[in-house]
């Protein structure tokens, strides 16, 4: 399975030494825009935790090799996967070994037999969390890349505190291609402003005496 996943699909992982359980958990897990790798043993399950990130980990405890615990331990060490929920799936239904597995990075248990519904219950409830939480993760991004964005274009007025050549006589400004603009293009061209025209005080008594001195 390639890390480079489809948008909108969540994977989900299944641990289990016996092929039937796999099938049974697969089969039970019809949800939409689910997809499901299942692994026999903890070393494939620790290859698969560092190629790809899942939305949940189902686990079983009861294995040859690496049991459930010691994969958990190993899981949470991978980039990917540190976080990822994990399902311990035991017949050890002991206060001992509970507190083991949540000491390994569980977050919940399913206990054999596995009753479907309680799995798909549980499944569901942490397939929600995820997209919800890829949707945040999804708007972070969106808003990190239209603050860039804006600090850009701050730093392109910040540059305007500079010397910038203005004609005295026609007030035009002369830009980095060298040609003269009017203020208002030159600014517009520059930012997002846009003007309103008027008269000041002065220029106002200026050309009420100028209208009076011609009559």
């Amino acid at each position: 399975m390639k890390d480079n996943f489809k948008k909108n699909i969540r994977y989900i992982l299944i641990v289990d030494d016996l092929v039937l359980n796999r099938k049974l958990y697969t089969k039970a897990l019809h949800f939409k825009n689910l997809k499901i790798k299942s692994v026999s043993n903890g070393e494939a399950a620790i290859q698969a935790a560092q190629n790809s990130e899942f939305a949940i980990i189902l686990l079983d405890v009861e294995m040859p090799g690496l049991n459930g615990f010691e994969t958990a331990k190993r899981l949470r060490m991978t980039k990917k996967n540190a976080n990822t929920p994990i399902i311990f799936i035991t017949g050890q239904n002991d206060p001992a070994s509970l507190k083991k597995g949540y000491d390994a990075g569980a977050i919940d248990y399913l206990f054999k037999p596995v009753m479907l519904f309680v799995l798909k219950s549980k499944v569901k409830i942490l397939l929600d969390l995820y997209t919800n939480s890829s949707i945040i993760k999804n708007q972070k991004k969106i808003l990190e890349k239209k603050n860039k964005k804006l600090n850009e274009v701050l730093d392109e007025i910040k540059a305007l505190k500079g010397l910038i050549p203005i004609c005295s006589w026609c007030k035009k400004i002369k830009t980095e291609e060298g040609e003269w603009q009017q203020v208002e293009d030159f600014v517009q061209r520059i930012s997002i402003a846009d003007f309103t025209h008027g008269v000041c005080p002065e220029c106002l008594a200026g050309l009420q005496e100028e209208i009076k001195n011609t009559k």
